[in-house]
């Protein structure tokens, strides 16, 4: 259950607003926001890729505005799903570190936050949430306790695609808050849940429709892939028998369809297929809106979690998922809204993920409760006409090291106290460390990160990462020898 009093304070001011709310419901717009993961910034052919061709969302880039300084709060999933859900830096709510289900159990977001669904919720909207969570494997976490309706999907970090099974080697598919199995590959299943859900939208109930995809984060595994995890509480010969009938349901490829002999090359080309499967699924869900005749006035959103996996690409810039550079949270970022933003707009604009939470609350009037204070940042104005952001300091943090971005400075702390900096407008692979020669700004930034980091930690247990736990729990085993 939420806080009471903000409970309260969220219903009166619903109650208050529902005069406007009933007569505006026709204006305010549909959300569908899709999240992809582990997608990088050079993934899409948008975005200047030659080997993956990402043609529907190329179209949805035409049709609206493409970001080229958009940035996630974390550098991997579960931190950047926290920002984007609660509107602040994930420090506040604990979650700085992946929440993995094979040591994190009891973690996860509590339903005490305040999320954008839950203020999109009172605010007279209906909410859906199909796909990945991965912040709280266990039931008290779920979804439907966080603002949604509905939910269908896995909250763990990744699943086999067909199979469904965890890290844990556990089923982890869920239909509201119970597991419940549903047969199909991962993606497509996302995809059908969303068309279903826009089908059977009401026209006198606005929508948001939050679709964080699993793909194309591993298991690496195409729609015609064969099936990677079974269960682990099932005998040899019965998880033999589970894989054999998940198998005999994936469909086969087409006649002629050959995977490179490498192993390197296989793994390439199916991560290739993975994003431009993505891409189909997208066309489709848009073609949807348009049957519907929702499509002018339905507000979508396309963004990745965090930086590139293995063998994807980050563009011009250097590192991937987990690196503090701005290959490790530099990512796409893309928004249609025919009826409101103009087509064919680049922006190159300072935003991170958890300025999303206070755009959607006000681009669909949905008051937020009293006293809330967010980290993020509204950029309604920006998507209705061309116009700069506020200067403000954006900040990255994990266990191993800090950044932050100042314009065009960034600047990285590393574990040790050692630093980077380097003008991105001069030097957007952060080749030339420029720390020696700004000693001053060094000094300026170090001090800056520090008392950011200092002010979203106070009193917040962190959670440890898995790897430190496997590190200590090492440690425990030889002392007990």
């Amino acid at each position: 259950m939420k806080n009471h009093s903000l409970q309260a304070a969220l219903l009166f001011i619903s109650i208050a607003a529902i005069g406007l709310i009933s007569c505006q419901a026709q204006e305010r717009p549909n959300i569908v926001f899709i999240m992809a993961d582990d997608l990088g910034y050079g993934d899409l052919s948008v975005y200047g890729s030659e080997l993956i061709q990402t043609p529907n969302l190329d179209k949805l880039a035409a049709r609206g505005i493409q970001f080229t300084d958009f940035h996630t709060n974390g550098m991997v999933c579960t931190p950047t799903r926290a920002a984007v859900l609660t509107g602040n830096y994930q420090q506040r709510t604990g979650l700085s570190e992946v929440v993995a289900c094979r040591w994190h159990t009891n973690v996860g977001l509590e339903p005490e936050e305040t999320t954008f669904a839950d203020v999109l919720k009172l605010g007279g909207y209906h909410t859906a949430l199909f796909g990945k969570w991965h912040l709280g494997v266990e039931e008290k976490y779920n979804p439907i306790h966080n603002g949604f309706n509905e939910f269908a999907g896995f909250t763990s970090g990744n699943v086999d695609y067909h199979s469904h099974i965890n890290l844990n080697r556990d089923l982890d598919w869920w239909q509201q808050d119970k597991i419940k199995d549903e047969p199909g590959y991962q993606t497509e299943i996302i995809a059908q849940h969303a068309i279903r859900y826009i089908q059977n939208a009401k026209k006198d109930e606005p929508f948001c429709l939050y679709l964080p995809f699993g793909a194309p984060h591993t298991p690496n595994q195409r729609p015609y892939s064969k099936v990677e995890r079974v269960p682990g509480h099932l005998s040899k010969k019965d998880q033999e028998a589970f894989r054999d009938s998940i198998n005999q349901t994936i469909p086969k490829p087409p006649e002629g369809y050959k995977l490179a002999e490498s192993k390197q090359d296989r793994f390439l080309e199916i991560s290739i297929e993975m994003v431009t499967f993505l891409d189909d699924c997208v066309g489709k869900i848009v073609t949807e809106l348009e049957r519907k005749g929702l499509i002018d006035n339905t507000l979508i959103i396309f963004t990745s979690d965090n930086g590139p996996r293995k063998m994807l690409s980050s563009g011009p810039f250097k590192g991937g998922k987990g690196s503090l550079n701005e290959g490790g949270h530099r990512v796409p970022m893309i928004m249609s809204w025919p009826s409101v933003i103009e087509a064919g707009r680049v922006s190159d604009q300072l935003l991170m993920t958890m300025d999303l939470f206070p755009t959607l609350a006000q681009a669909t009037g949905s008051a937020l409760p009293k006293g809330l204070k967010l980290d993020g940042t509204s950029f309604l104005t920006l998507l209705k006409k061309e116009q700069e952001m506020p200067h403000r300091y954006c900040y990255w943090g994990k266990s191993s090291g800090r950044a932050m971005r100042d314009g065009q400075w960034k600047y990285i702390e590393n574990e040790g106290g050692t630093g980077e900096l380097y003008n991105l407008t001069q030097d957007l692979a952060e080749a030339n460390n420029l720390a020696a020669q700004e000693s001053k700004r060094v000094k300026k930034y170090s001090a800056l990160i520090n008392t950011w980091y200092e002010e979203v930690t106070k009193g917040v247990e962190q959670v440890i990462n898995h790897k430190e736990i496997t590190k200590r729990a090492e440690e425990a085993r030889k002392k007990s020898k």
